[in-house]
């Protein structure tokens, strides 16, 4: 409740009635006078107000508009790291068993890409289950390029992370297959190692091909696909953003215009 100014007048006692009319007169005309500058100082400072309410409004819808591409461009690089990330993975794998050339670096890649456009499976997953397999495995570009395609159908069937996949394909490329009977699948071991890797690829392509390709008929599975799709197209921002020296200082000034927003929101 706001607090109250009470003025109290002490009369004469020998004032006549028309004195105190007259005063009485003088104290509503100076109440009345007081009242409208009142009235018109507060519309004056309100119309202002209104004015600078605008104004920061649209500096407001302005700066909300700046995080909001912010973080587009935030979520754009990070897309882009992991890609390169996966792409540099890959590359390692096959230096270190010998296996590398540009080709068929592009070639898992490739390959990697059109999984991705049958599946739910986004193409830097695979390509890290790409490096993983050849990690353990040690396999030619072929036979690298068609166990990722065995393991993304594995892992969609049994419902399974890719990497867990990707370990249990390896290690039958080195010649180790009995983890694969806790999932119900028999494998024959081979002569040696590559035909043990024969007879895995063979077994769990005849009993799970196509089933990474079946999950993007459910509507679940459409999602995944756009979400990997426009995830492809965030890289891409991604990485014209982290090679453009010219955004990169556009960057620097948007950062510059919120840290002056912020400040003047703080005054």
């Amino acid at each position: 409740m706001a607090d109250k100014l009470i003025v109290e007048m002490v009369l004469d006692p020998k004032l006549d009635s028309s004195g105190k009319k007259k005063i009485q007169n003088e104290a509503g005309k100076t109440g009345k006078k007081s009242g409208d500058k009142f009235e018109k100082e507060f519309k004056k400072e309100t119309k202002n107000l209104g004015s600078g309410l605008s104004s920061s409004l649209k500096g407001l819808g302005a700066a909300i508009a700046a995080v909001g591409v912010g973080r587009l461009i935030s979520q754009s690089i990070d897309l882009a790291k992991r890609q390169e990330d996966a792409i540099n993975g890959l590359n390692v794998a096959l230096q270190i068993t010998g296996k590398f050339s540009a080709q068929a670096s592009q070639q898992i890649q490739d390959l990697a890409s059109d999984i991705q456009k049958s599946t739910r499976f986004g193409d830097e997953e695979l390509l890290e289950t790409a490096s993983l397999i050849q990690q353990l495995g040690n396999l030619t570009v072929d036979e690298l390029g068609e166990a990722t395609k065995v393991t993304a159908d594995f892992a969609a069937a049994l419902r399974i992370d890719l990497r867990s996949a990707a370990t249990l394909v390896g290690k039958a490329a080195a010649g180790e297959i009995g983890s694969f009977s806790r999932y119900g699948v028999v494998i024959k071991k081979g002569a040696n190692n590559a035909e043990t890797l024969t007879n895995t690829l063979t077994t769990l392509n005849k009993k799970f091909g196509g089933a990474a390709a079946g999950q993007v008929n459910t509507f679940s599975g459409a999602v995944d696909q756009l979400s990997n799709t426009f995830g492809d197209t965030l890289e891409e921002i991604g990485f014209f953003i982290t090679k453009n020296e010219t955004l990169v200082g556009g960057l620097k000034d948007g950062i510059g215009f919120l840290n002056d927003f912020a400040a003047g929101l703080k005054g």
